[in-house]
């Protein structure tokens, strides 16, 4: 094994992994480079569509460079400067021979004459010598900073006249400050940028930043439109040319005027490296290709990972070479003896960097980029839903007239590939962003954006109504089942929105369950038995000759089972009408006992003078009496000769007091009521006379202590129906 002194040492090439990759530094050249510098060398225009971190302002500022150097003729020329300025040929010596030819000094001049050469493609293989100077402004939109439309349109002649050394912009703001801000760029641009006399080129980077502005995006480029309609008008359409990068459709970066402003651009989107493209990376990773284990077995196990995703593969690159055992810092990789595979020697550093956080949301800018592009979309519950069948592996055919693929295609989560039979399939972008971005956090992204709908509902609803912007039904249960297992994740407003939601959804059942138990109560008490039976027919069976053997053993029992279980509940709601009915009955019974007691409890508290008077006869009309003295009543009567008090009656002279009233006396005596159910109630009723007071003793006989007793002795009870003791 060779020592490491012993090792030649190999001149690695930087790679760059934030902001555009610079002179020096790795790039990558791409099919789509030279089919974009070809479009706006044309005339023609174009739009590059490509996620965030796919390498658009880099493929912007390379386009640049190569729309000013001149034409490419066959392209060896450019190449080779390429190549010059790269100074990646193994032994450095390319770096050396282009800053020696930069320089000028080979001794007689010529030096700098072959890098100009180089430079601009005509170095004799067949370039066009009399082809227009392209001038080209290179514009990164994200940088513009203004706080109204004016001053949008001011930064933005600015930053013209800075890329094409134009005088200051305020001596042309100033002269034309009578027109409205859109006019005085339109003419600024028409007057100043675009001249008959040449070509110029505006790149217009990162458009979709135009939507945070205050400005409307469709006037720009409305703008831009008019000033070469302007210039085709005056003889020379090929003076202005425009290209525009976006990571955002079309069709939401502007409507109407502004989006047929674009129509005839030439459309480029922005695809990830290919295994092949990848190889570029092999001088990078000079610093493991050590003990026989060539760049590629890497390359093989990075791609595997990443999937040519820019961003992701230079990352992960520049940590493999910054971890490798002659780096000797604290994360370096363990030594050669009893090392693993390569394979896992780099899923280990995938799971480090981007795998083992815990954070909802990816420290890496270019995986947050990806988690938070369902938060700006104003489908997003589609893109989620399509996600998903992604992640699950539902195949997808690519539609390039789908807005909603093109759209999760942007925002950087899937790709599309051909599959073992090669068909055209849309796809999760890689294997990394599969397994951080997977189907546990689709699911608490769907979870999050219903909750966050709810909010706003909430927010929106007017504050008379009642739960506005509460959950309901599958959304609801979505919600619970994501918050039972991770609770530590929801926000203050998202508890608040759930434990309402699940509180007016237990009212609601609860409301349900008591008015089917109220409606089955009125069915059975309203609904005859008869009426119960016709109606719960069970159906006949279906079975025909074309039914199988089997369905007609399995349906026959089964319809049999039904039909018992049918009889035995009509069985048993027959039983309940009829118990119903005799507890009607009893309770009618016991009402009718009950106010026969009352009456009865009524008549005892009436003293028995009361109960007399109350139950006496009209009496009949008598004549007036005559006056006379007893003396005479005596004689004319002598029946009624009142004795002496303590002398025995007169002969023939019954005493009242001992042998009772007379009939016509009888007649007269006051009657008890009698209630119903009594003895004697019907049209009987038992007379109870008070006898006069006992003049005098009798033989067998013995008079009552008193007028109440006697009363009490011939009185019935109503209740009892017999005489009372």
């Amino acid at each position: 094994m060779p020592s490491p002194e012993a090792a030649p040492q190999r001149a690695a090439v930087p790679l760059q992994t934030r902001g555009a990759v610079q002179l020096g530094a790795l790039y990558v050249t791409r099919a789509v480079d030279a089919d974009l510098v070809k479009a706006l060398r044309t005339g023609r225009g174009a739009v590059v569509l490509g996620p965030r971190f796919s390498g658009k302002s880099s493929l912007r500022v390379r386009t640049a460079r190569a729309l000013q150097s001149g034409p490419e003729g066959d392209g060896s020329g450019a190449r080779a400067a390429r190549a010059l300025q790269s100074g990646h040929e193994g032994d450095g010596s390319g770096g050396r021979t282009a800053r020696a030819l930069q320089s000028g000094s080979a001794g007689d001049g010529s030096g700098a004459r072959t890098a100009q050469a180089l430079q601009s493609g005509s170095a004799g293989d067949g370039a066009v010598p009399d082809a227009p100077t392209i001038r080209c402004a290179s514009i990164e939109v994200r940088s513009l900073q203004a706080a109204s439309s004016g001053a949008v349109y001011q930064a933005l002649c600015a930053a013209l006249a800075k890329e094409l050394r134009l005088p200051a912009v305020n001596v042309f703001w100033q002269r034309h400050a009578e027109a409205p801000p859109v006019e005085r760029f339109r003419r600024f641009v028409l007057e100043e940028v675009a001249t008959t006399d040449a070509r110029t080129v505006i790149l217009l980077d990162d458009l979709d930043a135009l939507q945070a502005l205050p400005v409307e995006m469709g006037e720009v480029l409305v703008v831009l439109r008019q000033v070469q309609e302007a210039l085709a008008d005056a003889g020379a359409p090929l003076a202005l040319t425009l290209g525009y990068f976006s990571s955002v459709p079309l069709e939401r970066l502007a409507l109407g005027a502004g989006r047929s402003a674009l129509r005839e651009a030439a459309t480029f989107l922005l695809p990830d490296f290919s295994r092949e493209e990848l190889s570029a990376f092999a001088p990078a990773l000079a610093a493991l290709d050590r003990d026989g284990e060539p760049a590629s077995g890497w390359l093989d196990a990075v791609f595997a990972w990443t999937g040519g995703h820019p961003q992701l593969t230079q990352h992960l690159c520049q940590q493999l070479v910054a971890r490798a055992p002659a780096a000797q810092n604290a994360g370096a990789l363990p030594p050669a003896s009893g090392e693993p595979e390569l394979g896992e020697r780099v899923e280990r550093l995938v799971r480090a960097l981007f795998l083992e956080s815990d954070d909802p949301l990816p420290a890496d800018p270019c995986l947050r980029e990806m988690a938070q592009a369902f938060t700006r979309s104003a489908q997003a519950a589609a893109l989620l839903a399509l996600y998903r069948r992604l992640l699950s592996g539902q195949p997808v055919t690519p539609d390039p007239l789908d807005e909603l693929q093109r759209e999760l295609r942007l925002g950087g989560l899937s790709t599309q590939s051909d599959d073992a039979a090669g068909t055209p399939r849309l796809r999760p972008r890689c294997r990394l962003t599969a397994t951080r971005l997977g189907e546990a956090w689709a699911r608490e992204q769907e979870v999050r954006l219903i909750l966050r709908e709810a909010i706003e509902r909430e927010a929106q609803a007017d504050p008379r109504s009642v739960g506005g912007g509460l959950l309901r039904g599958s959304p609801l249960k979505t919600a619970q089942a994501w918050a039972r297992k991770n609770p530590a994740a929801l926000g203050p407003g998202e508890i608040r929105i759930l434990l309402a939601s699940l509180e007016a959804a237990r009212s609601e059942v609860e409301a349900k369950h008591q008015s089917s138990a109220a409606a089955l109560q009125r069915e059975l008490r309203d609904k005859p038995l008869t009426r119960l039976a016709a109606g719960s027919a069970p159906p006949s069976a279906a079975g025909g000759p074309g039914h199988s053997g089997l369905s007609r053993r399995v349906g026959v029992p089964l319809a049999a089972g039904v039909a018992i279980l049918l009889c035995l509940s009509l069985a048993a709601l027959g039983s309940a009408h009829r118990r119903l009915a005799r507890l009607e009955q009893s309770a009618r019974e016991a009402a009718a006992r009950a106010e026969r007691a009352e009456q009865a409890m009524r008549a005892l508290q009436l003293d028995p003078s009361q109960r007399l008077a109350a139950a006496a006869p009209p009496r009949a009309s008598a004549p007036p009496p005559t006056t006379q003295s007893p003396a005479s009543a005596n004689a004319v009567n002598p029946a009624a000769q009142v004795p002496a008090r303590g002398s025995p009656p007169a002969p023939g002279v019954k005493d009242s007091a001992i042998t009772g009233p007379s009939s016509s006396a009888r007649g007269q005596e006051a009657r008890l009521p009698v209630l119903p159910g009594a003895p004697g109630a019907a049209g009987e009723h038992r007379t109870s006379a008070l006898p006069a007071k006992a003049a005098g003793p009798r033989s067998g006989w013995k008079a009552p202590r008193s007028r109440h007793a006697a009363a009490r002795a011939r009185w019935t009870c109503p209740v009892a129906g017999r005489p009372a003791e």
